[in-house]
């Protein structure tokens, strides 16, 4: 269910309450979705997983800037650097 950041202020217990039965809720403002409350255990399962998630790819991701008109020779040389940085 969608709030009204107003309805939301004036019956905040039972947005509450709603949030703890029903689920997320999310806040509008204007019309425009701007937030959400979501019950404590279901933001603590999300962050567990969100970690683990980060833990499994922390590593597995390289990012290296591209240039315009930078060799492929260059972009191996500087991935050979960042493994080679990562092992020490």
């Amino acid at each position: 269910m969608a709030w009204q950041v107003y309805d939301a202020k004036a019956r905040f217990s039972e947005f509450l309450d709603a949030s703890l039965k029903e689920g997320p809720q999310i806040v509008t403002r204007r019309g425009v979705e701007a937030a959400v409350l979501v019950p404590i255990d279901e933001w603590r399962h999300l962050n567990e997983k969100a970690r683990k998630v980060m833990e499994e790819i922390n590593g597995s991701v390289i990012v290296i800037p591209y240039f315009p008109g930078q060799s492929s020779t260059n972009i191996k040389n500087e991935i050979s650097r960042i493994l080679k940085d990562k092992k020490t």
